[in-house]
């Protein structure tokens, strides 16, 4: 997500932030004045329990592979896994070939 796109979100708005290996869910709760980070707050798990009141704070960067849809952010994961395995796979071909 852009800046812009972050700063026009509502506090308690849901965001899924793709990270190289899952999706992390987590409540938005707005721009640190001033500041490039923002605060996220934990979700309540399946029974409404909040385990943690503890906030962190993120770089805009870090929320680049944010979502507002849970199914797009795994996609985003998916993508990721992909060109990994490929570049993994050519690796060790490159590897192979030197063997030879």
């Amino acid at each position: 997500m852009t800046t812009e796109e972050l700063d026009a979100l509502a506090p308690k708005t849901v965001l899924f932030v793709a990270t190289e290996w899952e999706v992390q869910k987590w409540i938005f709760e707005g721009r640190i004045p001033g500041r490039d980070y923002y605060t996220l707050t934990h979700p309540p798990d399946k029974d409404g329990v909040l385990h943690t009141r503890k906030p962190i704070y993120l770089h805009y960067m870090d929320l680049l592979n944010a979502r507002l849809d849970e199914k797009q952010a795994w996609e985003i994961v998916r993508t990721g896994l992909i060109e990994r395995m490929e570049w993994v796979t050519k690796k060790l071909a490159s590897l192979s070939d030197e063997h030879v």
